[in-house]
C-alpha cells in the first residue's frame, strides 16, 4: 500500500472512532510519523499494533527473565544511558490470588515517567498466560526450546502452544498503572518457557509528581472451555486483582546538587511563517535517564496552518549531518514517542498547542534547531534555532 493509500485509509477508519479528535491525532501520528527502520528482532514474534491505544505488544517464548531495558531495546536501543541500573527498584512487591502470582520485577520512576515489569506466574502447570491483544488462532513465532517442537517454518499458533503442551486453561492478563491522566502509554509482554508471563509498562503522566499514589490493575480473562483454535475470551468471567503502591521519583547526582540546573527555557517567540504558526516557548526538562522536551506554539495564520491538516510536527536536528531527513533528528529519550494537544479546544480549532516528547539525556545543548515537519506529507517547512537558557 503506497503512502498516500494508507494516510487516507487511516483517515478514514477513524472517522468511525468514537473518541477524542486529540486522540485520533495521537493515533494517527503514532502511525505515520515514525520513520526509524529497525529490524525485527530475531525469535521476538508477531507485532500488534492497537490503533487507538496506542500499545505495542511482542509476543514471544523467552529462556531468561526480561527487564525493563530489555523492552526498551527493542525499539530505542541507541539512547540506553550506561548508569541506568542505578535508577532501577527490583522485587518491589507481589500479590496474587487462586490462580497466579504477580511481583513488580523492576520499576522505574522519575515523577512524570513510570516503567516496570510485572513476573506473572500461574499457580496450576497445566495454565497458559496471554497477553492482550492474542486469539488463540494467531500465528506465534517462538525462539525454539525443547518443550516446543519445530513445525514448518518455525511457525505455529497460540493454540497449537497449548496443544503440544497440553494446557487445559488460558487467561488473558492485562495490566495497567492508574496514577493519574497520562500523556502516552505503551504495553509489551512476553510469555517464559517456565509458564511466566512478564508484561511491560511504560506510563508518561501529565504531571511531575515526587510521590504518585498508584494503583495497579490486573484483569484476568479465561477462555471458553474446552479450549479450542475458535475459543474466545469471557469478559463476564474476568477477576479483577488490585494493589495499591506509592511511586518515589529517582534523583540523579546532578538532581541531588544544590545549584544544578534541571530546567531550560526559550529566551524569545519564534515565527514559523510558511505554516503560520509561532512556537512561543521551549521547555526542557533534564530527569535521570532522559530529556523531557515540550514545545508550545500559537497559530498566527488560520489558513496556512490548515494546510498541514492536523499533521504538524516539531523535530529536533543537527542540520549539519548528511543524509535523509529523519537522520538528521536528535537521538530520542527512552519514552520512544510523543504527542500534540490542543490547549485551547479542540484539534480543529484550537489556537495554542503543546507537543511532547523526549531526548536521549546526551542531547543537552544551548540552542536547538526545531524544523517543521508534515506527518502525512513528509514535507518539511520552515527550520529555526531557539537558544535556551537556564530556568528558574
Amino acid at each position: 500500500m503506497k503512502r498516500e493509500e494508507l494516510q487516507n485509509h487511516l483517515k478514514e477508519e477513524t472517522r468511525c472512532v468514537h473518541a477524542s479528535s486529540a486522540l485520533k491525532q495521537r493515533a494517527l501520528h503514532a502511525a505515520l510519523e515514525k520513520e526509524r527502520r529497525h529490524p525485527m528482532k530475531k525469535g521476538i514474534g508477531i507485532v500488534l499494533f492497537a490503533l487507538i491505544t496506542l500499545m505495542l505488544c511482542t509476543i514471544a517464548m523467552a529462556a531468561s527473565r526480561w527487564g525493563i531495558f530489555d523492552f526498551v531495546s527493542q525499539y530505542n536501543r541507541e539512547s540506553i544511558p550506561e548508569d541506568t541500573r542505578e535508577y532501577v527498584l527490583t522485587q518491589v512487591m507481589a500479590a496474587e490470588n487462586d490462580m497466579i502470582t504477580a511481583t513488580i520485577e523492576e520499576l522505574y520512576y522519575d515523577g512524570r515517567t513510570a516503567r516496570m515489569t510485572l513476573q506473572i506466574t500461574p499457580k496450576s502447570a497445566d495454565t497458559l498466560l496471554l497477553g492482550d491483544y492474542v486469539s488463540l488462532d494467531t500465528p506465534f513465532i517462538h525462539q525454539m526450546t525443547e518443550s516446543l517442537p519445530k513445525t514448518n517454518d518455525n511457525v505455529q499458533t497460540f493454540f497449537d502452544v497449548i496443544e503440544n503442551n497440553h494446557y487445559a486453561h488460558g487467561y488473558v492478563i492485562s495490566a495497567s498503572l492508574n496514577g493519574g491522566p497520562w500523556l502516552t502509554t505503551s504495553h509489551d509482554f512476553i510469555l517464559g518457557d517456565d509458564g511466566s508471563l512478564t508484561i511491560f509498562i511504560q506510563n508518561e503522566f501529565e504531571d511531575d509528581l515526587a510521590e504518585r499514589p498508584c494503583t495497579l490493575r490486573l484483569t484476568l480473562t479465561p477462555y471458553e472451555e474446552p479450549l479450542t483454535p475458535s475459543s474466545i475470551a469471557q469478559d463476564e468471567k474476568r477477576e479483577i486483582l488490585e494493589q495499591s503502591l506509592t511511586l518515589t521519583a529517582a534523583v540523579s547526582d546532578q538532581e541531588a546538587c544544590d545549584d544544578a540546573v534541571s530546567t531550560y527555557v526559550s529566551e524569545s517567540p519564534v515565527l514559523y511563517e510558511s505554516i503560520g504558526v509561532q512556537i512561543d516557548s521551549l521547555t526542557l526538562e533534564i530527569k535521570p535517564l532522559e530529556i523531557y522536551a515540550k514545545i508550545e506554539y500559537s497559530v498566527t495564520d488560520p489558513a496556512a496552518y490548515a494546510e498541514t491538516d492536523d499533521g504538524l510536527w516539531f523535530e529536533f536536528i543537527d542540520p549539519q549531518i548528511e543524509g535523509d531527513p529523519y537522520d538528521q533528528r536528535l537521538a530520542p529519550g527512552l519514552t520512544g514517542s510523543g504527542t500534540v494537544l490542543p490547549v485551547d479546544g479542540d484539534l480543529e480549532n484550537a489556537q495554542h498547542y503543546v507537543q511532547y516528547e523526549t531526548l536521549s539525556k546526551s542531547e543537552l545543548h544551548d540552542a536547538y534547531v526545531l524544523r517543521a515537519y508534515n506527518a502525512w506529507s513528509k514535507e518539511r517547512y520552515d527550520t529555526h534555532e531557539i537558544q535556551v537558557q537556564p530556568g528558574d
